[in-house]
């Protein structure tokens, strides 16, 4: 399954100063952390005091839960702090009150007094992948801030970028956006590079699929002929102020009784292909309720009534009774 997200989002901007940690790619230590040496045994000591210092190491030189970290995928949490023209959400359904985009701006003149309450908490901060120019651009970049309050200055205009949201089984959700923020719309969000989000593709469907069933993994609803093999494809749904389309959903009977006229239709469309004994009516029928979309109720749909389908059309009363009229046993 798999279900495609779409919405635009207001994103307004401030001038602030502020605190923050973010993950800065560090292979130099990752080469070293993964068994690089230099032949001056002096410079392997500071590059290990260094590496203690910022909690890489023990002081036993023993390597860390945040060096295993560095070790695995070279990024390492540094601090910074300064000026910055920062980019954010406001009460958006889904990302809350989050910066998106971040630059550095010049300290001067330092005039950011003024205490903002713009709702952050201190994580769940992180940088869309964007170019500012031909030769400057950036990857995605989580961060969190050292102090959620800010002293800064809010801007009166504001943008709208759109945002992508990708859910599928067994692999990382996803999100893309697109767009232009900044003076004149000079920084550009790359739209084809994922940002991971952590999302529960279940769990997302229990909340807008108010009849689905996590347990087979299906959606309960009253037969329909049009549904016969068990799925809906394109199905459209809202979900946090997105549009979504879920590429098929996979269907179940709403209850016992849906399931018995559920089974009887595909029955009645067996018999009206060929001819059955009363061995291949059984034989079809069970075939039937072996499918996965009626395991709820398989227990208690029993072998329905041969003769029942043998009155209710020309076709299947010569289907059902012609192989019995020709049996030389009977």
């Amino acid at each position: 399954m798999k279900i495609t997200f779409n919405k635009s989002i207001k994103v307004k901007s401030a001038t602030v100063y502020m605190r923050l940690k973010k993950d800065v790619l560090r292979t130099d230590i990752q080469e070293y952390l993964n068994g690089r040496r230099f032949d001056n045994s002096l410079i392997n000591n500071r590059i290990n005091a260094y590496l203690k210092e910022i909690g890489v190491y023990n002081d036993e030189n023993q390597i860390t839960a945040l060096g295993e970290s560095v070790k695995q995928t070279g990024f390492l949490p540094t601090s910074e702090e300064g000026k910055y023209k920062i980019w954010f959400t406001s009460k958006d359904r889904y990302f809350g009150n989050v910066i998106l985009y971040f630059h550095r701006e010049s300290p001067y003149p330092n005039s950011l007094v003024n205490e903002l309450d713009l709702g952050f908490s201190k994580e769940g901060h992180f940088l869309i992948p964007a170019q500012k120019d031909k030769n400057e651009e950036n990857d995605y970049t989580q961060f969190t801030l050292t102090k959620s309050e800010l002293c800064g200055a809010l801007n009166q205009n504001s943008d709208t970028i759109c945002a992508i949201l990708i859910l599928e089984d067994d692999k990382q959700t996803t999100c893309y956006f697109s767009g232009h923020i900044g003076k004149e719309g000079k920084i550009v969000f790359k739209q084809n590079s994922p940002v991971p989000r952590s999302d529960n593709l279940k769990e997302i469907i229990t909340n807008i699929l108010p009849n689905y069933e996590p347990k087979y993994d299906r959606l309960k609803i009253e037969f329909r002929p049009e549904y016969k093999d068990f799925k809906i494809k394109n199905y459209a749904c809202n979900w946090k102020d997105f549009s979504g389309m879920i590429d098929s959903v996979k269907l179940m009977p709403y209850d016992l009784e849906n399931a018995i006229l559920w089974r009887d239709y595909l029955l009645r469309e067996k018999i009206s292909e060929k001819y059955l004994t009363p061995r291949d009516f059984e034989s079809n029928a069970k075939e039937i309720t072996d499918e996965d979309a009626f395991k709820k109720f398989r227990n208690q749909l029993r072998i329905p009534d041969l003769h029942f389908f043998q009155t209710k059309s020309q076709t299947e009363f010569w289907h059902l009774n012609a192989p019995i009229d020709l049996d030389p046993n009977d």
